[in-house]
């Protein structure tokens, strides 16, 4: 979900953080607490980091302020879809039961965000490991082989002499190219955060990669059909919902095709009708919103769909494991049986020399 701009004031508690307090705060409301006294509680609780940030929002409550108004100028980087909740929340006169569904929401989507990230860990562990025997290899072993060999006068056979080239051309041109990457980097990440045209431009493209765009299409629907129903259950008006969830997927492509639909539901199209015009959504989404505008649940078949989603990535994850793993072995394999070949080949030669 997009992220607000706030004042100097506002303190960075971190998302896990952030849910605590959603949690604690919705379990003493549902027990009858008055907020303020329920901030009160949190403030003397020794687990309590942030206890100069509670005490701002509590005098806020006290002065009058909404709730969702004083955490949003009091949390740095809460996003639109917590305030959406919170708001709710109150207009309902459920805020404890609000704040507790946003809890299980962020919980669920930290879950999902540490699954995909732990599923990369072996993968960059074995690439990084590949990375380090290049570079021992090319910076230490085969130059000194090569002088030593040029010392006996050993004429050295073409893999050699190409491993060795391409050693003097990176001892050469490394540094240099290593920080234009990183210049390029930095302007393109610069020009995706400040440029939106440029990044929608990109993201097209990326959904069109074979492997790559469709593990994109099912994040970008797993993330919509998890925000949206909470949404829907928080009473936030249809339109207004599926802004939040569009922004919700990190997508701006997706965000600004979901900001066009929305305009479409407040003519009085059906969301279903709205989905099918989103082309990441089109494939099965607006099947699964059809039955459930027909059933009238809708948020209950948007949960549905958001666990079908969920296995479809989690399994479409795995394989891309399994997948890269023996390629990033392969590569590495094949990198040290080259320079291997390009070290023992005139070490051979220089041995029957000898004899």
């Amino acid at each position: 979900a997009e992220e607000i701009s706030l004042c100097e004031s506002s303190y960075n508690v971190p998302p896990d953080h952030r849910s605590t307090i959603y949690r604690e705060l919705g379990v003493m409301l549902n027990a009858g607490i008055p907020l303020a006294k329920a901030l009160d509680i949190l403030i003397q609780s020794e687990a309590t980091l942030y206890k100069h940030t509670l005490g701002t929002i509590r005098d806020k409550i006290r002065d009058g302020t909404p709730l969702s108004e004083a955490f949003a100028n009091s949390f740095k980087k809460i996003t639109e879809f917590e305030l959406a909740i919170i708001k709710a929340g109150e207009h309902s006169g459920q805020l404890g039961t609000m704040l507790n569904n946003l809890t299980a929401f962020m919980n669920e989507n930290e879950t999902l965000r540490e699954r995909t990230k732990n599923a990369f860990v072996y993968p960059s562990v074995i690439l990084v490991a590949g990375i380090l025997v290049a570079s021992l290899m090319l910076g230490f072993l085969v130059p000194r082989t090569g002088a030593m060999l040029a010392d006996y006068g050993v004429p050295l056979p073409w893999l050699t002499r190409c491993v060795i080239a391409i050693q003097q051309i990176i001892a050469r041109w490394g540094i240099p190219a290593v920080l234009v990457a990183c210049a390029i980097f930095v302007y393109l990440k610069r020009k995706w955060q400040s440029d939106e045209n440029f990044r929608i431009k990109y993201e097209k493209l990326f959904f069109k990669i074979p492997l790559a765009g469709k593990g994109v299409t099912l994040l970008a629907n797993l993330r919509f059909t998890i925000t949206l129903p909470v949404l829907i259950k928080a009473g936030v008006p249809l339109p207004e919902a599926m802004l939040l969830a569009g922004n919700a997927t990190g997508i701006k492509w997706i965000a600004q095709l979901v900001e066009y639909g929305a305009d479409m539901v407040k003519r009085g199209t059906t969301l279903a009708e709205a989905l099918n015009t989103i082309p990441p959504f089109s494939d099965t989404l607006p099947g699964w919103v059809e039955v459930g505008e027909a059933s009238g649940d809708l948020a209950k078949m948007l949960e549905q769909a958001s666990e079908k989603f969920k296995q479809q990535w989690e399994r479409f994850i795995a394989r891309c494991i399994a997948l890269l793993e023996p390629v990033l072995m392969s590569i590495i394999g094949a990198f040290v049986l080259i320079i291997a070949l390009s070290v023992l080949l005139p070490v051979l030669s220089l041995s029957k020399a000898l004899l």
